[in-house]
Formats: structure tokens, C-alpha cells, sequence
């Protein structure tokens, strides 16, 4: 016989004709009280436990189900017709808890193998060890508990245009337990340190580059121009004129670029800030500097909605226009979110470095980081990348 869900045998005919959720709701005080009055534990504790038995699939026969059918007919009816808190009533749930309970998943308590699906062919390994905490021998002898708790964080996580699938093999009749309470919460991927530059709005404050990463950029941006394509409040532009490099960089929004020239002289740097679209202005900047590098960190959430994977002309302003602008660029640099489709990126030899920062509790992945030489200008430099 295949295995069916409980609530499917149930559910054939005859129907049960009363409200099953007022059952289950004395089926639990009922519970309860026996629990309080003999100290053992029932089987079934909540409505969820419930549910996971009645969805627990099982083999039986007709005759089986209709027998068990028959049985949980006369202890359900039972308890729906009763109204007051006495020692039978306790019994029937007690029966009832013994049925159900009997079907719930056996909680696996033995070391699990995780299983992880999914990464970036450019996500390296030491990468994957770093966010998921864990080294790769530790995954396949790890704690069930530690296991759930990485499944919940971590199953659907979108990573370079992919998701990742995170799983154990268990039997039909298996789960794991339930993860830690300090697992549950869903990890804020952004720094929470105090932001390194004063004058910030909003979108400054959640975007903005920590500063060793920052100066991070700067060290690996090897050219002694910058071209800030999209520099916000300035922090990645303050970082490169605080290496020595010339920078020009381009803002599209008054607000913020008067909040960039504060902050540069705040950090006592010198930088070259332009009003205007990253088309136009760009444009004039290359024509002007041609051997100068371009860094380009794009508005994340700005302006229409984008996928679930943007991809590389659909997150910048103007579109396909500037992508075709920016391949020209000798030198470019991109920092981009964790779910942004690698694959979209133009054909170029890249380099990614993967940008780490913490939530309140753990190693959270906040960007990726790459850059390239153009290929038709530097064809040996670039094939050796």
C-alpha cells in the first residue's frame, strides 16, 4: 500500500459530522490537566503536534483504517460530547494522545550528515566554512540540533544568482528537532557597528561600506584615478582618497552628495564630487581620465523593483546603456549584494572577493566584491587574473 497522510484516510468516507478544532481543544486541556495532576508527559503537547500526526504518513490497509477510524470516532465523539473536567475524560485523551502520538516523526537525536546544494562555483571554500561557521568535515558528523538550527538559517539563501538547498537524509518517520530560539530569528545582513562617517540618511546607513572594507577596495583598486560612478554619502570615495588616489566621484542626488562633501571634510580628504547621472557624467569623466579605474556600487533597493537575482544591467541606473559605458572602463570594480546572478556579468576575466561583516550574533555575508581589466586594453594582464 503507498504511504498516505493520515488526515487523507480519515477524511474518506463517513465524514466526521462535528468540529474537529473544538475536539482538539479539549483533547489538549484535557491534557493538561492530566499532566498536572500525575506529572507525565503527554505525547502530544500542541496543535501543531497534532497536525504533524494527522499529516504523518502511514501504511494501512482499508480494514486498518477503517478500524482505526472506528476507535478514533467513539474517543473523538466522546470527548466532544463531554463538558466537564472528570477522570474519564483524562482516560478517552489519554487513549487519543496514544494514538496520535504514536504516529508523530521519531526526533532524531544522532549525529546528521548536512547536505548543502546550491554554492557559487566562485563561492570558495574557505568562503562556505566562514558563513556557515562549520568546516566541512564538521557537516557530516554534526549534532541534529545544530543541524536544524543551519537549515533554518541558511535553506533558500540566495548567494551569486543562486539558492542554496540545505537538508538531511532522514526516513519517512524521522525529524529533526526544533532549532535553538536564538536560531529563529532571521540575521539582519548589515553591519551593526556605529558607522564610521556622521552625515548619513537612511539608505547611507544601510549601504554604507565598513571602513576596513572600504579601505579593503582602495588597496585592491590599483590605479592612482578613481572614478566613483554611484558614491552615495562618499564612503568608498573618502576610502580611496584616504589611499592617495585622485577621485572623482558622481551623485545623482543633491541630498547626498552634499552629505559626501561633509563627510570628506570630516576625514580631511580632497575629492572631486559631481551632480549628475551616471550616463552623462561618466561619460565625460572616461573622455577626460581614460586610464583612470571606475568603481561602481549601484543603489541596492532604489527605484523599481528588482528580482530576486538582479542581474548586471538591471541593477544599474540607465540600464543597458551604462553597462555598455562601464565595459569600456580599463580597470572596474563592482560591489554588489549577496543575490546578485554572477552569470549576468560581462565577459571578463573577474576576481571576487566575498565581503563579511556580523548581525548582533554571527558571521552574516553582506556584498561581493570584483574587478576586472578590461581585456582589449590589457589582453596579457587580464588572462593572467
Amino acid at each position: 500500500m503507498p504511504l498516505r497522510p493520515l488526515r487523507e484516510h480519515l477524511k474518506e468516507s463517513p465524514p466526521f459530522d462535528f468540529a474537529l478544532k473544538k475536539v482538539w481543544t479539549v483533547l489538549l486541556r484535557a491534557l493538561r490537566a492530566q499532566r498536572r495532576s500525575t506529572g507525565s508527559r503527554p505525547l502530544l503537547s500542541s496543535r501543531a503536534e497534532i497536525e504533524r500526526a494527522l499529516d504523518s504518513k502511514v501504511t494501512l490497509k482499508p480494514e486498518q483504517a477503517h478500524q482505526l477510524k472506528l476507535q478514533l470516532r467513539r474517543l473523538v465523539r466522546e470527548l466532544a460530547e463531554r463538558t466537564s473536567d472528570d477522570e474519564e475524560l483524562r482516560s478517552c485523551a489519554a487513549q487519543v494522545d496514544q494514538i496520535l502520538g504514536d504516529l508523530l516523526p521519531r526526533i532524531v537525536t544522532a549525529d546528521v550528515s548536512l547536505k548543502i546544494q546550491g554554492w557559487p562555483e566562485q563561492f570558495p571554500t574557505s568562503a562556505q566554512e566562514r558563513l556557515l561557521e562549520h568546516s566541512s568535515e564538521q557537516l557530516q558528523a554534526l549534532p541534529a540540533r545544530d543541524a536544524a538550527a543551519l537549515i533554518h538559517r541558511f535553506n533558500g539563501l540566495s548567494i551569486g544568482g543562486s539558492k542554496l538547498s540545505v537538508g538531511v537524509d532522514l526516513a519517512p518517520n524521522e525529524r529533526l528537532p526544533s532549532p535553538p530560539r536564538s536560531s529563529r530569528a532571521t540575521p539582519q545582513l548589515r553591519n551593526r557597528k556605529r558607522p564610521w562617517l556622521r552625515h548619513l540618511d537612511q539608505e547611507g546607513r544601510r549601504s554604507l561600506t565598513d571602513r576596513q572594507q572600504a579601505m579593503r577596495h582602495a588597496d585592491l583598486l590599483e590605479s592612482p584615478t578613481v572614478i566613483d560612478a554611484c558614491c552615495g554619502c562618499g564612503g568608498d570615495a573618502i576610502a580611496f582618497a584616504l589611499s592617495g588616489k585622485q577621485v572623482y566621484a558622481i551623485e545623482q542626488d543633491p541630498r547626498r552628495i552634499e552629505m559626501a562633501r561633509r563627510n570628506a571634510r570630516d576625514q580631511g580628504v580632497s575629492i572631486c564630487f559631481i551632480l549628475g547621472s551616471l550616463q552623462t557624467k561618466l561619460a565625460e569623466l572616461m573622455e577626460a581620465h581614460p586610464k583612470a579605474a571606475v568603481f561602481v556600487d549601484p543603489p541596492w533597493r532604489e527605484g523599481p523593483r528588482i528580482s530576486d537575482y538582479p542581474t548586471w544591467p538591471e541593477l544599474l541606473p540607465g540600464g543597458q546603456e551604462s553597462a555598455k559605458l562601464l565595459e569600456r572602463a580599463p580597470l572596474l570594480m563592482l560591489k554588489l549584494p549577496r543575490s546578485f546572478a554572477i552569470g549576468s556579468l560581462p565577459e571578463r576575466h573577474w576576481q571576487f572577493e566575498w565581503g563579511f561583516g556580523h548581525d548582533e550574533r554571527r558571521n552574516a555575508l553582506l556584498m561581493i566584491t570584483c574587478w576586472s581589466l578590461n581585456p582589449s586594453l590589457h589582453p596579457i594582464q587580464a588572462g593572467a587574473i
